[in-house]
């Protein structure tokens, strides 16, 4: 069960602008602004360390907040890009260029692997190129095993895995995350590792929009290394003025499936008796095989992402006439196909919450990017009218997770919470 406490930091002084002072560049890095900097140092609430590491420093904000904290510390700053800046007059900083991604970086640096008392990091969103250093990082840091490829892990894990590398026992990292490490399906495992194995003691969800020119969704994650706690995980949400909410206490059996705190705020509904889950009422929940190309290639009129029509006074649209056909016509299609009553909600794209349409009657064949959702019929109309009401419309809206384009996996549908007049029974379905 999820429990409220009240924020200790706020920070109401701080402007959007300076939330809002991020970009990128071509090496897949969001610079860090001023306040997520000094957010994501201060909440680490490390004493007195003698060594601190920002592997992959960027423009250094991470680093200069440090500074501005621990005074005596050692800073430590290491990016593959010799353009650092070192006009920053740190006087306790060594900087080093070299590629923070490999395994021997402990011997280029002269800092031992398991040395360090903190680790700040602001990692790339990138797919990088596979080397074979990356196999020995992952395994160092115990977590070879997270996707059934390792191949697969991206620069954020293996940054990850970096830092846990350079930490001491019961040392601390502060980063910074993109939303799948938090939320998405595919990184379950590493969150059971790191929530099991490790301590995490804070989530910080950063607002939309944090970083420039791009929608990415982020956290900061406060964790300890090799400091296993039962202790529930403090989960917060950073607002647009810089203040912090109130906190959420998620017990780890709950923040192994998701950490975002937009999403944990939407079940705390789920604890009264008139509430239940799709999964509770749901007949059959599935989604198109056709691609994209499919969808241009076919002479047939195909249900795509683009084509669900705006939901109008919380009214659920039904699906445009075009795209209705006939039961002849849909068997010779090689795709899922809808039927009268069947709800359709689209899988993957921006704005994911607004396209939600209803099928009255007769055919529609679905591409790869939409979800067929069949209800009980006592049901129906109930979880359409909340599925476009104002509090169904937030709640798809905390549901959804990526980084770019946001998606609803299978499982996230399935366990959208509905608010219901009546006291909800299994015999009612």
């Amino acid at each position: 069960m999820l429990s409220i406490a009240v924020p200790i930091y706020t920070y109401p002084e701080k402007a959007v602008q300076q939330l809002r002072k991020s970009g990128t560049d071509p090496l897949g890095r969001y610079y860090t602004s001023n306040v997520v900097g000094c957010t994501l140092v201060r909440e680490m609430n490390l004493r007195s360390p003698r060594v601190i590491v920002d592997l992959g420093v960027g423009d250094g904000v991470l680093t200069v907040e440090a500074a501005k904290i621990w005074k005596t510390a050692k800073l430590v700053t290491v990016d593959i890009d010799s353009n650092f800046n070192k006009q920053t007059n740190l006087t306790n900083n060594c900087h080093h260029t070299h590629d923070v991604l490999n395994s021997k970086l402990h011997t280029q640096i002269g800092l031992a692997l398991g040395s360090v008392d903190g680790a700040i990091c602001n990692p790339p969103y990138i797919r990088t190129r596979w080397k074979k250093d990356f196999a020995e990082i992952l395994e160092d840091a115990g977590l070879s095993g997270i996707l059934p490829s390792i191949r697969d892990v991206g620069a954020d894990v293996l940054f990850i895995a970096q830092n846990l590398r350079f930490l001491r026992s019961s040392g601390r990292l502060g980063l910074i995350v993109p939303d799948g490490i938090l939320a998405g399906e595919k990184y379950t495992k590493l969150r059971k590792i790191l929530l099991n194995e490790h301590r995490v003691d804070r989530v910080i969800e950063l607002p939309r929009r944090i970083f420039k020119k791009t929608d990415a969704k982020a956290h900061i994650v406060i964790l300890t290394k090799k400091a296993s706690s039962n202790q529930p995980v403090i989960v917060e949400r950073m607002e647009l003025d810089g203040s912090l909410s109130a906190r959420l206490l998620v017990p780890i059996s709950t923040a192994i499936r998701r950490l975002d705190y937009s999403y944990l705020e939407s079940q705390i509904a789920l604890e009264s008796p008139h509430n239940y889950v799709l999964s509770d009422v749901c007949e059959a929940l599935t989604r198109g095989q056709l691609s994209s190309a499919d969808v241009r290639r076919s002479n047939t009129n195909i249900f795509h992402s683009t084509d669900f029509p705006p939901i109008v006074d919380n009214y659920c649209p039904n699906v445009p006439k075009p795209f209705i056909i006939s039961k002849a016509k849909s068997v010779l299609l090689n795709t899922a196909i809808a039927q009268t009553g069947d709800i359709l909600i689209c899988r993957v794209g921006r704005n994911l919450e607004q396209k939600v349409c209803y099928v009255p009657k007769g055919f529609v064949a679905l591409s790869d990017c939409v979800y067929k959702l069949r209800v009980g019929e006592a049901y129906r109309q109930e979880v359409m009218d909340f599925l476009c009401g104002d509090s169904g419309q937030n709640r798809l809206k905390a549901l959804a997770h990526g980084v770019g384009a946001k998606y609803f996996s299978k499982e996230d549908l399935l366990s959208f919470a509905v608010e219901s007049d009546k006291v909800f029974s299994l015999h009612n379905k």
